[in-house]
C-alpha cells in the first residue's frame, strides 16, 4: 500500500522492519535466540554468531546489513526516498529472503 500510494519512506521502513523480522524467525530457528534490542545491527550480529556463515550467508548478510543501514537515513535524516531508492532497497531483501527461506523452511 505504501508503494501504491507513493509513499516512499514509509515504504522503506517497512523493508527494513521485514528484514528484522525475517532475522528474527532465522536466529530463533537456528540458535533458540531472539534479539532483544532497538539497535537492529544487533540482530545481524546475533546471526552471524548463531550461523554457521559460508560464502553464501556471507553475501546475504551484507545485503542485511545493508538494509539495517538505511534504517537510520530512511526514517530520521529528513531524506525524502524516491521509488528509485526502494527498488534497490527491494532488491537487496529479495536476496536475503531468497537466501534465508530454505533456511526456514528446510
Amino acid at each position: 500500500m505504501a508503494t501504491e500510494f507513493q509513499y516512499w519512506n514509509a515504504a522503506g521502513v517497512l523493508l527494513v522492519h521485514a528484514a528484522v523480522a525475517l532475522t528474527d524467525a532465522l536466529t530463533v530457528k537456528i540458535g533458540g535466540v531472539k534479539s532483544a534490542g532497538e539497535d537492529h545491527m544487533l540482530a545481524v550480529d546475533l546471526l552471524e554468531s548463531v550461523l554457521a556463515a559460508d560464502a553464501e550467508a556471507k553475501k546475504a548478510i551484507r545485503h542485511l546489513r545493508t538494509l539495517i543501514q538505511e534504517k537510520t537515513l530512511v526514517s530520521y535524516s529528513g531524506e525524502i526516498y524516491r521509488q528509485e531508492d526502494i527498488r534497490r532497497m527491494s532488491r537487496h531483501l529479495d536476496r536475503y529472503r531468497a537466501w534465508a527461506d530454505p533456511l526456514l523452511t528446510g
